[in-house]
Parts: structure tokens; C-alpha cells; sequence
């Protein structure tokens, strides 16, 4: 029957708690959580010992730049790298310019998630996935918005510059191993790029995979405005995120459940470390720890992924010190439920008309409403 669930395809909460109560089939990713700890830490520890903390938590954006392309050789993410910094200096340089108005800064952020997704999905650009350019653009425009928005007023200029500098760094020190020659030789010849990413091609999945992102981040964004502009990044953000990976109904779902759990345990670590009050060193040393952390246990458990990842994204988007972090933990559990559910609620709209536009396309329209 045409448009009938596969069994594959159904969800029950039994799966969602055997994926949380285990380890997925995967691998620790050591070398990859090194290279993130030691990307975020780097910038981050000498703006911190040059007296300017604050600027290195905007820095540490950039740094994500280390996220992208693990699984390549160290030649071929030479090429890679530097289009993913551009991105996200792009995204941020949106972000601070869409700053001091709450519909452009929607509207901001669902372009950079539509241009994001386009990109990186047709090239097939792989983890952390197209979310985390929006997540630039979202923290650059809340430290760049102004007050009366729940912003910092932070230069707009100097954000974008910031992440920069931090793009540089984690460039620069990903491929710094290349400089001895034991590295070069086991590495292998140069590729280029346009043989790493043949060409863009969207197929049905991917295409699919598109709309739901930006039909979710969209609908979020305008949800978001009753709730204040300034958690607009974070639950479209989530929104996003939950769709981007896969095509699949059942994965996605469970990835929904993950979200909401992980990212309510890691606004609880948030909460704990913010009693703790790092500062200095011991805050570069729990920020660089998580980031490692993240990138080790991603392929394994998404939850607890997230749980390691929410506290430091948490504690970059705070740089500006305008918010509490009690009110910071309690918006961004609700944000997090909201944006889950909202993710859901277009990924089943989806699969209602999915079948629909499937039959509409092979054949008339007539046809179809015979059908």
C-alpha cells in the first residue's frame, strides 16, 4: 500500500531507551577528540593569559572548524578546512549584521541554514553537519545584539574577526603534524578538493533531508519571537539538528529523544560548573576536557555527546555575561523540549505528504486527483 510505514521505520520508546541505556556500534574517536580539545584550548589559554578570556570564548567559535573532515587524511583536510572556516566566518559575519532587529535575525539565521544544508549536504560534507554554521551565526548575533534584544553589544566587528583568529588557529595546529616528515610520508599525496567533493548533487533523501531542516529552523524562528529573540538560535538550532543526519523516521525520532536528554543533562553540568565558578586556566582546561570528550563518544552515544557539548557551547554564548546562569539553564531546557518537538511535528507533516507529492510527480495532475 502506497505510503505505508516499513516496520523498520516504526518508533516505540522500548528503542529509544535501549539506544540510551547502550553503546552504539562505532568507534572511540581518540585522535579527533585530541585535535578538538587542542584546538579550542589553544586560542582559548592564550587570550586567557593575555588578560582577555572573553575574547577567546568568542575565539573558541571558530574552532569548530577541527570538527569537520576527521575521517580524512591530513593532506586533504588542508584543502578542506579553510572553505569550513570561511563558513563560518561567513555565518558569523551574518549573524552581528542581522544583530539589531529580531525578524532579520531570523530570517538570518534560516538563510545561513538553508545555504548550510545546500552546501554541505550535496557535497555530502559529513559531521558535526550543517547545524553548527547556524550555531555560529546564532551566538555571534547574541553577543553582537543589543540590550533591550537580551544581547551583549559586543563590536560586531571584532566578532567576526574573533572567530577568525580561532578558524586560523584550529587550521593551523589540525595540520601542523604535516611539518615532520615521518607525518608527509605515511600521509600520502596531495588531493584536491574537487577530488575529495566531485560535485553537488542532491538526491531524494538529501533533498528531503533540506526542506525538513529549514522547514523546522523556519518554524522555530517564528515561534521563537513571543519567547524573546535572543533563544531564537538555540531552539532553531535544535530544531535542526535533530532532522540533519538522516531521512529516516524511526532515527530521527530516536535522535529527538537523545537531544532532549542530552542536552538536559548538560545544561545540568552547565549549572554545576557555573556553582564551581572556573576561572582563568581552570576554565580553558574544562572547556578543552569537553570538547574532547564530545568528539570521543559522538559515534558511540549521541546523549552523551551532547551532555559534554552543551556546557561548552553554553559557557562561549555567555561570554557576553548577560545572562544568569540559572535563567540560562532553565531556557534552554525548555528551548531544547520545544525545538524536539517541533522537529517532530515536521518530520511527521513530511511523511503525510510525502506520498502525496510521490504520486503527483509520476503523473498528471489529473491523475493524481483521480487517484
Amino acid at each position: 500500500m502506497a505510503g505505508e510505514l516499513d516496520p523498520a521505520e516504526c518508533f516505540s520508546l522500548r528503542d529509544a531507551l535501549r539506544s540510551l541505556l547502550g553503546f552504539h556500534d562505532g568507534i572511540w574517536r581518540w585522535s579527533a577528540g585530541i585535535q578538538a580539545g587542542v584546538a579550542t584550548g589553544v586560542p582559548l589559554a592564550a587570550f586567557t593569559l593575555g588578560g582577555h578570556q572573553s575574547l577567546g570564548l568568542i575565539a573558541s567559535l571558530g574552532a569548530f572548524t577541527a570538527l569537520y573532515g576527521s575521517t580524512l587524511r591530513l593532506r586533504e583536510r588542508i584543502c578542506l578546512l579553510p572553505l569550513v572556516a570561511l563558513g563560518f566566518v561567513a555565518a558569523s559575519g551574518l549573524g552581528v549584521i542581522t544583530a539589531a532587529n529580531g525578524w532579520a535575525i531570523v530570517v538570518g539565521l534560516v538563510a545561513v541554514s538553508a545555504l548550510a544544508c545546500a552546501v554541505s549536504l550535496s557535497v555530502r560534507l559529513g559531521p558535526p553537519g550543517p547545524m553548527q554554521f547556524l550555531l555560529v551565526a546564532g551566538v555571534s548575533g547574541h553577543l553582537a545584539g543589543p540590550a533591550h534584544l537580551g544581547g551583549a553589544s559586543i563590536d560586531p566587528i571584532v566578532i567576526p574577526a574573533l572567530v577568525a583568529v580561532g578558524a586560523l588557529s584550529a587550521y593551523l595546529l589540525v595540520v601542523a603534524p604535516l611539518a615532520l616528515p615521518p607525518v608527509r610520508r605515511r600521509d600520502g599525496e596531495a588531493v584536491g578538493i574537487r577530488m575529495l567533493f566531485p560535485g553537488p548533487g542532491l538526491d531524494d533523501e538529501t533533498v528531503t533531508i533540506a526542506a525538513r531542516v529549514v522547514g523546522a529552523v523556519a518554524v522555530a524562528g517564528l515561534l521563537s519571537i513571543p519567547w524573546g529573540v535572543h533563544r531564537a538560535y538555540w531552539l532553531m538550532m535544535v530544531a535542526g539538528v535533530v532532522l540533519q543526519a538522516s531521512g529516516a523516521s524511526r532515527s530521527n525520532a530516536i535522535r529527538a529523544v537523545h537531544r532532549i536528554v542530552g542536552t538536559v543533562c548538560g545544561v545540568a553540568v552547565f549549572g554545576l560548573v557555573e556553582l564551581a565558578e572556573p576561572r582563568g586556566l581552570w576554565l580553558v582546561a574544562v572547556i578543552a576536557l569537553l570538547q574532547f570528550a564530545t568528539e570521543v563518544v559522538v559515534a558511540r552515544h549521541y546523549a552523551l555527546a551532547l551532555t559534554f557539548i552543551t556546557p561548552a557551547a553554553l559557557m562561549i554564548s555567555a561570554a557576553g555575561g548577560t545572562d544568569a546562569p540559572l535563567t540560562l539553564v532553565s531556557e534552554r531546557i525548555v528551548d531544547t523540549v520545544l525545538g524536539a518537538v517541533i522537529a517532530m511535528a515536521v518530520l511527521g507533516t513530511s511523511e503525510l505528504i510525502r506520498p502525496r507529492l510521490g504520486r503527483y510527480r509520476n503523473g498528471s495532475p489529473a491523475n493524481y486527483v483521480a487517484k
